[in-house]
């Protein structure tokens, strides 16, 4: 596993608490919040086996995957604001403390098992694919939010 990869995701919580809840996003409709709770659920993704009926076909998803893991995220706009999620947690620090718990729970995993689950766009990854997915999408959010 890329250890550059793992090194920035185990210091991802405490770059978080650096995180004022009034920072505005330098794209996007999502708050402080909303940002840290969507890498929960990205989380949760994870290290749930579910089944889902991909939206393209399979040759899309191979392209896509292959971009994601190797690139990144592109900067702007992802979510419409119809997607944008009503809040789970009652504030930022107990958000912050969830992402924690579940990205330890994920370190954890892909040192412990094989994954082999989904992502909704991006097809069925294995435990590299998905460490390489969080650190993308990690970042992509962290720059939004400006702490990286």
């Amino acid at each position: 596993m890329d250890s550059k990869q793992l090194t920035f995701l185990s210091s991802s919580s405490e770059i978080l608490l650096r995180l004022d809840p009034e920072t505005q996003p330098a794209w996007g409709k999502m708050t402080a919040q909303h940002m840290v709770e969507h890498l929960s659920t990205a989380i949760d993704m994870s290290l749930k086996n579910t089944s889902y009926t991909p939206p393209w076909d399979e040759e899309t998803i191979l392209k896509n995957k292959a971009y994601v893991l190797s690139q990144g995220l592109k900067r702007g706009k992802i979510l419409s604001d119809e997607q944008l999620k009503e809040l789970r947690n009652p504030d930022l620090p107990s958000a912050i403390s969830k992402y924690s718990n579940r990205l330890n729970d994920f370190l954890y995993a892909i040192e412990t098992e094989p994954l082999s689950t989904y992502h909704i766009y991006f097809g069925r990854l294995d435990n590299s694919e998905w460490l390489a997915f969080h650190y993308w999408h990690t970042q992509h959010h962290f720059s939004q939010f400006g702490l990286v």
